[in-house]
């Protein structure tokens, strides 16, 4: 007889487990695949965070993997290129692109994919759990006597706690760590920082790279500031310049203010000796053309990735990221400049702050440094000595609190012609693990380029091969 409850009901599975069928919903899916061939730009931090397992049908799984890639690689996923993509696949090819193209018919617009995606996921949420629930089950089943019990017990809540996780209900938060790992974690980044196996990234400014600990570490956000025309750019593209020559760190890079064609351009400059003026006119000496030829083979790496996107959101700046990092991997991403960003408030000085805010969470996400370029307001320009301080931030108190470091640029000829030029100094007007000074360094203007005044790297900035 079977065994039965307290009540008196009988316990036993309403369905065996093998029977019941996976949730899913093939319309859903087309649709959201439809709205990512429409406008993926729209849906970057969706495609960043999301696997082709989140789907159901093997051949949805193989055009979303086919989209993913075509993204990765900075393409645009539409019909043609997914149907070259997909040709090889006999589950996947013409047919199911022929399918989408009807699906794409019926939506006229993408309005409709937060709808269309939370269905997806739920499902996909669901097949997890079932699945966990399936596994737990046959451990029950093929288990024996007593002694197995609190060993299953335990597997369904370490199980039950890795759903909370994933789903967002509670459970042990991802990035919880005891105190003993966090120390030995330490002890071996600092046996290997003793044999020069290091994460810090060195800027290329060994005066500066001295004062700030080595370089830039990662999950830290450093703010770059000054007045227009100051030379920020011109400095975050030295830097650029540095680490294509040295070693093989891969950058991601917005030059929202100025554009790739002028990054481009100063980096040649910056590289070959020759002015901007010239490259830009083409007036080139014979030696100056294959100064700037062979700069241009030395710089033209795909490494560095740049995006010049007309309207950039934190969003999207972690969606690229993340996209980067899957595809390629990435060391450091560069913004220019903070106050292009896109983002909500009633002022210059809420939407910076919250610009701050987004840029710090966008280092901790990536593990990797984030560099913000920031504009200074007009107070210093009427200020004596015209020297720059955190007040002159704008969101300046948001920034000071979400920055590891924060580099100001001061040049006096920017504010007097008679003063002698080329000098400059990076005013570290906030360094979290060290002190706040005045790092002198030299200013090329024809060639855009900051230098360091260092002729060595010092032994805390070492340089990879």
């Amino acid at each position: 007889m079977p065994s039965t409850s307290a009540s008196g009901r009988e316990r036993r599975l309403l369905v065996p487990s093998e029977q019941l069928q996976e949730p899913m919903d093939a319309d859903a899916e087309a649709c959201v695949l439809a709205c990512l061939i429409l406008d993926h730009e729209k849906f970057l931090a969706w495609i960043a965070d999301h696997e082709p397992d989140v789907f159901s049908r093997r051949e949805h799984q193989a055009i979303y993997a086919a989209i993913k890639a075509t993204v990765a690689r900075g393409g645009t996923p539409d019909l043609v290129t997914l149907k070259a993509a997909l040709s090889g696949n006999e589950r996947s090819g013409a047919s199911v692109v022929v399918q989408l193209m009807q699906c794409i018919e019926l939506l006229p617009h993408t309005a409709g994919f937060g709808e269309y995606a939370e269905i997806i996921e739920g499902m996909d949420a669901r097949r997890r759990m079932m699945h966990a629930g399936q596994l737990w089950l046959r451990s029950v089943a093929k288990g024996n006597g007593h002694a197995g019990q609190a060993a299953l017990v335990e597997a369904l809540v370490e199980s039950l706690q890795r759903m909370a996780t994933r789903f967002g209900r509670g459970g042990s938060a991802q990035g919880s760590w005891t105190l003993r790992e966090v120390m030995g974690q330490v002890t071996t980044d600092m046996e290997a920082a003793t044999k020069g196996e290091t994460d810090v990234l060195p800027t290329g400014f060994y005066d500066l790279d001295r004062e700030i600990g080595g370089g830039l570490y990662p999950r830290a956000l450093y703010i770059l500031a000054g007045r227009p025309g100051m030379g920020k750019t011109s400095f975050a593209e030295t830097m650029v310049a540095h680490w294509i020559r040295n070693g093989t760190t891969k950058v991601l890079w917005f030059p929202i203010e100025s554009g790739a064609k002028k990054s481009a351009i100063n980096l040649l400059a910056q590289h070959s000796g020759q002015s901007v003026h010239d490259i830009r006119r083409g007036n080139l000496s014979d030696t100056g053309w294959v100064d700037v030829v062979q700069a241009s083979g030395d710089l033209g790496v795909d490494r560095v990735r740049l995006n010049e996107s007309a309207r950039v959101t934190p969003e999207k700046v972690l969606a690229e990221g993340k996209l980067m990092r899957q595809s390629t991997g990435i060391d450091v991403l560069i913004v220019d400049y903070l106050q292009r960003l896109r983002t909500p408030g009633r002022n210059i000085e809420e939407r910076t702050s919250a610009a701050s805010m987004e840029m710090a969470e966008v280092a901790q996400e990536l593990e990797i440094p984030v560099v913000a370029l920031a504009q200074l307001n007009r107070e210093a320009v009427a200020r004596a000595g015209h020297r720059p301080g955190l007040a002159d931030l704008r969101g300046s108190g948001q920034i000071e609190q979400d920055a590891d470091v924060v580099m100001m640029l001061h040049r006096d000829d920017y504010y007097d012609e008679t003063k002698e030029s080329g000098q400059a100094d990076v005013i570290l007007a906030k360094n979290r693990d060290g002190r706040t000074c005045d790092v002198h360094m030299a200013w090329r203007g024809e060639q855009k380029r900051y230098e360091s005044l260092s002729i060595e790297s010092p032994p805390d900035a070492r340089v990879p091969d």
